[in-house]
């Protein structure tokens, strides 16, 4: 991730948990990164290149564990 991180194009990283409904992302803003946290009712919007969509959408047809649960943690 720190190497993502130092690359001067990045604008966003984002971590897309296999467990859960949730994602971690990491935002550009100046010389410092802005981290969020995003679940089943966020969105997930990328304006630099043109990408929008709600979270739950990218888990569609994706199977939890019974065990796991996006209320975890």
């Amino acid at each position: 991730m720190q190497d993502y991180l130092r690359l001067p194009t990045v604008e966003a990283y984002i971590l897309v948990d296999a467990k859960r409904c949730k994602m971690e992302i990491y935002r550009r803003e100046g010389r410092k990164w802005e981290y969020t946290v995003l679940g089943v009712e966020d969105e997930l919007e990328l304006p630099g290149i043109d990408v929008h969509f709600s979270v739950v959408d990218a888990y569609k047809k994706v199977y939890f564990d019974e065990g796991d649960s996006e209320e975890d943690e």
